[in-house]
C-alpha cells in the first residue's frame, strides 16, 4: 500500500522519460516539417520562368529590393 502511494506521489514510472521522448518527437516532426517546405521552394525556384509566372510565384526583377519580400519564419 506505501509503494501505490509513493508512486502516485511522483506520478507513473517512466512519465519523464514519456515528456522527453514526446519533446524530441514534436522537434523532429518540425525538423522534417521545415526541411520539405525548403526541398518545396527549392523546386519551386528551379521552374522557368513562365511556368512560375503562370501559377502566380512572385516574380524577381532587376533593381528590386529581395528584403523587402515578406519572408516566413516558420
Amino acid at each position: 500500500m506505501n509503494i501505490l502511494t509513493s508512486h502516485s506521489l511522483h506520478g507513473p514510472i517512466g512519465s519523464g522519460s514519456y515528456r522527453y521522448s514526446a519533446s524530441v518527437r514534436s522537434f523532429a516532426g518540425r525538423l522534417v516539417q521545415a526541411w520539405r517546405h525548403h526541398r518545396a521552394e527549392l523546386e519551386l525556384e528551379s521552374l522557368p520562368f513562365d511556368v512560375r509566372k503562370d501559377i502566380g510565384f512572385p516574380s524577381t526583377e532587376l533593381g528590386s529590393d529581395l528584403n523587402a519580400l515578406p519572408r516566413k519564419t516558420r
